[in-house]
């Protein structure tokens, strides 16, 4: 019983320490389907975490209430950081265009933006970061890369589970 607990601890207090910036105050926003995209392309959607970043300072730090717009081809979202987007899920199959992938998503933060694909969810990957944006401002964006277990043509598209972009 002692060791479980001890288990527990550990595992809670590597939850909270994991856990930091600004708490969320308004409720996830579902993004909106472009018109044409077919609901048969879809397999439910996904939570993305969008956050902004200033060094104004000299260190960084978590701004909030900056609103952004996540876009694709696909879907449109705006969310005001930092806020969870509901973003579709596509599904992968050669019945589809380019096995169903969707384009890639640009997230525009204050005239920042940056550009994030997309890639199969839900499989066995170290973590990534990647970062793009024009000369001078940059994003960051928390993905999930590497080799996939399973059957990789089996899992849906999707996005990022987060979004950092570090502002100017």
């Amino acid at each position: 019983m002692i060791r479980r607990l001890t288990a527990l601890a550990v595992v809670l207090t590597g939850a909270v320490a994991c856990q930091s910036g600004v708490a969320p105050t308004l409720k996830p926003v579902s993004a909106a389907l472009s018109a044409g995209v077919s609901r048969d392309r879809l397999i439910g959607s996904h939570p993305v975490m969008v956050r902004t970043y200033s060094s104004a300072s000299g260190k960084r730090t978590e701004v909030a209430g900056i609103p952004c717009t996540l876009r694709a081809t696909e879907f449109s979202a705006a969310v005001v950081t930092p806020q969870i987007a509901s973003l579709p899920m596509f599904l992968q199959g050669t019945r589809f265009a380019n096995r169903g992938r969707p384009g890639p998503m640009t997230v525009t933060c204050k005239g920042v933006s940056i550009k994030v694909d997309s890639f199969p969810t839900g499989g066995s990957a170290a973590p990534n970061t990647t970062s793009s944006g024009t000369p001078g401002q940059a994003g960051s964006v928390q993905t999930t890369t590497g080799v996939f277990v399973g059957n990789s043509g089996a899992r849906p598209w999707g996005y990022p589970a987060a979004v950092a972009v570090d502002l100017p």
